[in-house]
C-alpha cells in the first residue's frame, strides 16, 4: 500500500478548461491528472474566475455555482494570499521589463494577473503549475516549475 502523500499541482485556467469544454486532443490528458489518487489538484480561485468567465465566452450554458461546484469536486481550491498577491505582482512587473519575444511581428508576451497568482500559489505550496501555456516556460529571467498536459502518457 501506498501511504505517501499526494503532490500538490496547481492547474492554470488554460487546462482547467479544456477539461471542460473537452477540447479536442487535450481534454483527455487533463482528465488523467484530474482522476490521479496520487496528485493533490489545486486550483486557485483566481484561475476559477477564469474558468467561469471563459466557460460562458465559449458557450457553456453552465452558471457559475455549478462550475464552481463541478471544480470543487475535482480540485481544491486555494484562497489567493496577500503574500501572493506581492508574488505575483513582483514577477508580473518583470514580465514586463523582459517579455518573451514575440514571434511573427505579434506582441511580446508578459504574464497576466491571472498567470501570476497561479505562478504564486505555485510556488507557495513548492508545486508545479499545470498549463497549457507554454510561453511561462520561456521568459529569460524568470523560471518556474511547469507541467505541460500534452507530455502525460
Amino acid at each position: 500500500m501506498n501511504t505517501s502523500a499526494p503532490i500538490p499541482m496547481v492547474f492554470d485556467s488554460s487546462a482547467v478548461l479544456s477539461w471542460l469544454l473537452q477540447e479536442c486532443g487535450r481534454w483527455q490528458k487533463v482528465d488523467k491528472l484530474l482522476r490521479s489518487d496520487r496528485i493533490d489538484r489545486v486550483l486557485p480561485t483566481a484561475a476559477l474566475t477564469e474558468v467561469i468567465y471563459k466557460a460562458a465566452e465559449a458557450g457553456n450554458t453552465a452558471g457559475p455555482d455549478r462550475i464552481a461546484a463541478l471544480m470543487s469536486s475535482y480540485l481544491r481550491l486555494a484562497d489567493i494570499t496577500t503574500a501572493d498577491a506581492q508574488w505575483a505582482g513582483d514577477r508580473i512587473a518583470e514580465s514586463r521589463r523582459n517579455p518573451v519575444p514575440a514571434e511573427s511581428g505579434g506582441q511580446p508576451h508578459t504574464l497576466s494577473l491571472g498567470d501570476g497568482l497561479v505562478l504564486a500559489v505555485a510556488d507557495r505550496l513548492q508545486a508545479p503549475a499545470v498549463t497549457f501555456d507554454d510561453v511561462w516556460g520561456r521568459f529569460p529571467t524568470m523560471k518556474f516549475r511547469l507541467i505541460s498536459p500534452y507530455k502525460v502518457p
